[in-house]
């Protein structure tokens, strides 16, 4: 019940304020996986001031954390239906919540605050020290990350977002990582 209620007004804000994505979900590759399409959506740069990005302990994406001094880079999305917004919720699944931030963009070439929604990690992930690099994942971790996408977004609709942890995302990795190194193309279920 709290999970279909969380998704209803994830879906209003769908409607009303764009999300910024800060790690693997800039990649239009990726998104696309999750979404099953994303050609109806629009993006422009923007920077999410008072956090840095860092990487999570023994994964391949990034989470963010408060640093007064420094600022994230990301993608503001525009467009995203309350379909699109329940794919990312159980995508993200319950290592992050969406809250409200702000983030700037240049609109006209002015740089403009507007009001946004990012996942935030729960306590569920544990930062390292190292910032996460988006190029360094796109050359190099894309392949396994869109392996995990494809078979987590698999079990949509079949399983709750809730569920994706412990012994089931363990396996998740654990057959992607057997997928990506037999040179196996990815499984996409949309």
């Amino acid at each position: 019940m709290t999970l279909s209620f969380t998704i209803q007004r994830a879906g209003q804000a769908a409607q009303d304020e764009p999300l910024f994505v800060f790690g693997s979900l800039m990649d239009m590759d990726l998104l696309a996986v999750v979404l099953g399409d994303c050609q109806h959506l629009r993006h422009v740069a923007a920077v999410l001031p008072g956090y840095r990005r860092c990487c999570v302990e023994d994964e391949v994406f990034p989470i963010v954390v408060q640093d007064d001094i420094s600022t994230v880079d990301g993608l503001l999305v525009h467009g995203l239906t309350a379909r699109d917004l329940d794919r990312i919720l159980f995508f993200e699944g319950p290592a992050y919540a969406l809250l409200p931030c702000e983030v700037d963009h240049l609109d006209s070439d002015r740089r403009r605050r507007t009001p946004a929604r990012a996942f935030f990690a729960t306590a569920l992930l544990s930062p390292r020290p190292q910032s996460w690099d988006y190029a360094y994942w796109q050359a190099q971790e894309k392949p396994l990350a869109l392996h995990i996408a494809a078979e987590t977004m698999a079990l949509y609709g079949s399983v709750a977002a809730s569920d994706l942890s412990g012994a089931l995302w363990d396996g998740i990795k654990a057959r992607a990582v057997a997928r990506l190194s037999t040179g196996e193309g990815i499984r996409c279920a949309a």
